[in-house]
């Protein structure tokens, strides 16, 4: 069995929230011709449109995601008791894609923001992207030169584009997302790669972080987050 979505370079298996993907069942029976075969399609939720070894199945339009659902085919040759039958599954990874991946962008910076430990506002970014030690140096240092005293964190806007190429800095993902940020800070550290300035001076960042997410494993990942925008806090006050 194979589960496929319409999307350009779309993984199988893989179908967000009321996305109709193309369900296909590949049965041989020594006795019987192809044709002559009989599918039965079963799910706990969904919507199947079509029959035979091929359907459409349409995903929930709500759901608990991340969530899998198991879809089974019984293909018989013939009516009981005499007919033989065997049953076929796929397990589909249903999402909520554009809301996953947002939020995933805005606790980030979210907690980018709170100063939390390192490994605590990286904790979705994952291991496969050099991405990550980039931005963990970048938090590390962020930390070493300022104090956050207040931020705003903005909504995300997020586009999917499997196996795509994001706008900002041409940084590679499965969904690209966008989010204006703002924060004001007081200067910890005249180290220049603090900016040189002077310890307790204040100032402000305000902008656009763009990040860009990879969808591994099941599950979505932070991969990149770049930041567009202009500082009186020092150099790079967020790469």
């Amino acid at each position: 069995m194979t589960a496929q979505g319409s999307k350009p370079n779309e993984p199988a298996n893989f179908a967000d929230l009321d996305e109709e993907i193309t369900l296909t069942a590949v049965a041989e029976d020594a006795q019987v011709t192809p044709d002559r075969l009989t599918y039965t399609w079963t799910a706990p939720s969904g919507i199947f449109t079509g029959s035979g070894a091929s359907v459409k199945w349409r995903a929930p339009s709500s759901l608990a995601v991340p969530a899998k659902v198991t879809i089974r085919v019984t293909v018989s040759d013939g009516p009981a008791p005499s007919g033989a039958s065997a049953i076929g599954e796929v397990i589909v990874d249903v999402h909520d894609s554009v809301k996953e991946v947002g939020d995933m962008a805005v606790q980030f910076l979210v907690d980018f923001s709170r100063q939390l430990p390192p490994a605590e506002v990286l904790k979705n970014f994952s291991e496969s992207c050099p991405g990550k030690a980039s931005e963990l140096a970048d938090v590390e240092r962020n930390q070493r030169c300022w104090t956050v005293n207040s931020y705003s964190v903005g909504s995300a806007k997020v586009t999917l584009n499997f196996k795509g190429v994001c706008a900002f800095r041409s940084r590679s993902g499965d969904a690209c997302a966008s989010v204006p940020v703002l924060w004001r800070t007081t200067t910890k550290s005249s180290a220049a790669e603090c900016g040189g300035q002077a310890v307790g001076t204040t100032g402000s960042a305000s902008g656009t972080d763009w990040l860009a997410a990879v969808y591994l494993g099941s599950r979505w990942w932070l991969c990149d987050s770049d930041f567009e925008g202009t500082s009186t806090t020092g150099a790079r006050f967020k790469k």
